[in-house]
């Protein structure tokens, strides 16, 4: 009988909404040199994260508040409400106002994080996360 300790994890399925692409590009670099993650998406802008997530299963979300195009509010408010299965979401933003913190929490983020400060932080809680 195999216990948990000697199964091997699942990858972590990650979803990255930022329209930075140097960002993404170092996201993604770190997040898997951090344990075996499978990237099952990327979006730019508020729409276009909508539209994927609606169509796709992952077990975290990577979020930016400030997009090109929308806001990460949007996509957050989109993935609570619309998920049996909710993935847990990981607010990442250079916007760490204590106000952003009080919203995103209150409408169902997991963690916020500042970009500024909080980089090894992420890549903590994507170790950590079950898959």
């Amino acid at each position: 009988m195999r216990t948990a300790i000697d199964r091997p994890q699942k990858p972590l399925k990650v979803f990255l909404v930022e329209d930075s692409q140097y960002i993404r590009e170092r996201l993604i670099e770190e997040i898997t040199s951090t344990r075996e993650t499978e990237f099952v998406g990327c979006a730019e802008s508020e729409s276009e994260a909508v539209e994927k997530l609606r169509k796709l299963d992952c077990d975290a979300i990577v979020l930016d508040i400030n997009l090109a195009r929308g806001s990460g509010f949007g996509v957050l408010s989109s993935v609570c409400a619309n998920r049996a299965r909710r993935p847990q979401v990981i607010i990442f933003t250079n916007y760490a106002y204590p106000y952003y913190r009080q919203l995103t929490m209150e409408m169902g983020a997991d963690f916020f994080l500042d970009k500024a400060t909080d980089f090894e932080r992420l890549l903590e809680i994507i170790n950590t996360l079950p898959s």
